[in-house]
């Protein structure tokens, strides 16, 4: 399973008499797996830029919720980028879990 989270935001001061317009969202998403005190994930982050043109729907800054901004990012991605990026973080749990490949420290010749 994945979540997404709101890492960070950038608003316009004011703008057509609104006041902190929302045109920037940084995002992660995450397939998390928690065994014991081991919790690995694999992690998506991006950022997306909105179009601040037509404010109809403008929500003002202090009402806004996480699941809000969410339904902004996943809508600007579409569907298709959505399970994309769901499939690419639970592979990269998925190579955590079950690795393909291995860092060494410690080689033949260090004897």
């Amino acid at each position: 399973m994945t979540e997404w989270k709101i890492i960070a935001l950038k608003y316009i001061k004011e703008k057509s008499n609104k006041e902190k317009v929302i045109y920037w969202i940084s995002y992660e998403c995450s397939a998390n797996h928690v065994d014991g005190n081991w919790q690995p994930s694999g992690v998506i982050s991006d950022t997306l830029e909105f179009d601040t043109n037509n404010l109809d729907n403008f929500i003002e800054y202090n009402d806004l919720t996480e699941e809000q901004v969410i339904g902004w990012v996943k809508n600007k991605l579409g569907d298709t980028k959505v399970v994309e990026i769901e499939a690419q973080a639970s592979a990269k749990l998925e190579e955590k879990l079950n690795p393909t490949s291995e860092t060494v420290l410690i080689f033949p010749w260090s004897n």
